[in-house]
């Protein structure tokens, strides 16, 4: 009986590694990135880029050696991996040069998330929005 039941644990173990979970499809639903670049002469005009079919593995966003992808994806929450130098903004705006970068970050729907370039002379601002 043990024996029967450890092959089944394994058994599901690999079928859930091999099928995956989640994300059988794109999902129809809109991920807005706006970036705002700045510098000491000022700030440029927002740059918006719209997805509306979100599937994991899609690159959001590449700037300030700096990539955003979708880890996984479904109606109610988009989870990124961030690889590169973004960090949360402080409350008053300011940026923590010596946070440690985000890894990850997710929005739900309805919501956004806000992030900054780790720098001081010129960097940029990231609203990913998902509704």
């Amino acid at each position: 009986m043990r024996k029967l039941i450890s092959s089944l644990i394994i058994i599901s173990v690999f079928a859930l590694m091999l099928t995956g979970c989640g994300n059988l499809g794109p999902v129809n639903k809109t991920l807005t990135v706006t970036e705002v670049r700045w510098s000491e002469e000022g700030a440029s005009q927002p740059i918006v880029m719209t997805y509306t079919e979100l599937e994991a593995g899609d690159v959001i966003y590449r700037g300030f050696s700096s990539v955003i992808t979708i880890k996984s994806v479904n109606e109610n929450k988009v989870v990124f991996d961030i690889d590169g130098y973004l960090v949360r903004p402080n409350d008053d705006g300011t940026i923590n040069l010596r946070e440690e970068p985000l890894k990850s970050v997710f929005v739900t729907s309805g919501n956004s998330v806000e992030l900054v370039t780790q720098t001081m002379d010129a960097g940029g601002n990231i609203t990913i929005a998902f509704e």
